[in-house]
């Protein structure tokens, strides 16, 4: 342990009822994780407007960091993760911090389970656990350390040893260790993971939910940033697109902004860049301008020194951009063969589909004829009864004709 003259270190988190402030506080949370019981360094948060004021905080919310008894303060300038607010410590410390075990999944409380979970619009992966399943607590923060610079996602951890009431009160599974799933857009109902437990399966559904499309290594997929519909959208007008036909490119900007707003946050800023790059793509008249754009993305990212970990990430999901409308051709292309796949899968779906049925038919025709060949076997025919059809009639009359007399 390092002592500092005996003047114990805060880091601060200072915040408002922002949105911003309430999707950034968990992250906070997870790094005060690495010091659960250091008397040194205490992470705390303020709400006071007054000390905002006298800080001369101009936006929220804000990394402070200041010793007791020390009137200066100084800000963190760096992103509000765990890895950022770690290496700041120990760069201002100059202790052995940055070997402190960094935590990177929120362990979540009754305390603060409504504030961390429910409250940010963030979408949450949460796992219920005990002492006997730490494999997959494990786990879990492999895929938190991940997505560490992703504030779209969160994941946490819940101990129902300690916390039996609060997941009673949560979930109606009873598993341990089981894992739910909070999307953004409704965090009143959690969804049960039906999966296996393994980075490989969280990993690959928290990219199919959120498109941030990650390896399990933290880089990013050629895809990452990325918009789907909005790709398919270029490769589907891409002839116009090559020739900077203004109309076309006009609509297509038209389209993107409508749909932008349906986006989930974390694709926003990429939907504006599509437009960007389509606007100046109409204004220049032509498509050209790409490769000079990714050359000056790649300077940038060789100066990634000077960039803080989300601004380099917004980089390189730019340039995946960059990069497809490079290769708009050849992305026009693979999506006509996958088109055509999708097409010829459909049909051989179709078609395996009219057979069964034709199957089922045949079937069902082939057992009507050996029902109704098993029926007819089973009458008994006349003559085998000893008497002749013809004489049916007259016999049943004589018979009446005896009665009557």
């Amino acid at each position: 342990m390092v002592y500092f003259a005996m003047k114990p270190v805060h880091a601060l988190f200072v915040l408002s009822a922002c949105t911003r402030c309430r999707i950034l506080f968990p992250f906070f949370v997870a790094a005060s994780q690495a010091f659960p019981r250091d008397p040194e360094i205490f992470f705390a948060r303020v709400h006071d407007k007054r000390l905002v004021q006298e800080w001369g905080i101009a936006e929220l919310p804000a990394l402070i960091f200041y010793r007791d008894g020390i009137e200066d303060h100084d800000f963190f300038l760096v992103d509000v993760t765990v890895d950022e607010i770690l290496d700041e410590i120990a760069r201002r410390l100059h202790g052995n911090y940055r070997a402190v075990e960094r935590k990177y999944a929120v362990e979540v409380t009754a305390h603060n389970f409504q504030e961390i979970v429910k409250t940010p619009r963030q979408s949450v992966l949460l796992l219920t656990y005990n002492k006997d399943t730490q494999e997959a607590v494990s786990i879990m923060e492999n895929v938190a350390k991940v997505f560490r610079n992703d504030d779209a996602i969160l994941i946490c951890k819940l101990n129902v040893d300690k916390e039996a009431a609060l997941r009673d009160s949560q979930y109606k599974s009873r598993d341990v260790p089981a894992v739910f799933w909070y999307h953004a857009s409704d965090k009143s109902v959690a969804k049960r993971f039906g999966g296996n437990i393994s980075i490989y399966m969280q990993t690959n559904f928290i990219n199919q939910q959120t498109g941030l499309d990650r390896n399990i290594d933290g880089s990013m997929k050629d895809t990452s940033g990325r918009i789907r519909q909005f790709d398919v959208a270029l490769a589907e007008h891409a002839d116009h697109v090559l020739q900077a036909d203004p109309e076309v490119l006009g609509r297509l900007i038209k389209q993107f902004a409508s749909e932008k707003s349906q986006l989930e946050r974390q694709h926003k800023e990429f939907a504006d860049y599509y437009i960007y790059l389509l606007q100046k793509t109409r204004a220049s008249g032509k498509l050209d301008k790409m490769m000079s754009l990714i050359m000056d993305l790649n300077k940038k990212l060789d100066e990634s020194e000077d960039l803080l970990p989300k601004q380099e990430d917004s980089l390189r999901r730019k340039r995946n951009i960059l990069i497809y409308f490079g290769n708009l051709q050849d992305e026009a292309e693979k999506l006509k063969r996958e088109k055509e796949a999708e097409e010829k899968k459909q049909k051989d779906k179709e078609k395996a589909e009219e057979e069964k049925q034709k199957r089922v038919k045949e079937e069902e025709e082939r057992k009507k004829k050996e029902d109704d060949s098993k029926k007819t076997k089973a009458i008994p025919s006349l003559k085998k009864m000893g008497q002749p059809p013809q004489y049916t009639a007259q016999a049943t009359i004589h018979k009446r004709s005896i009665e009557e007399l």
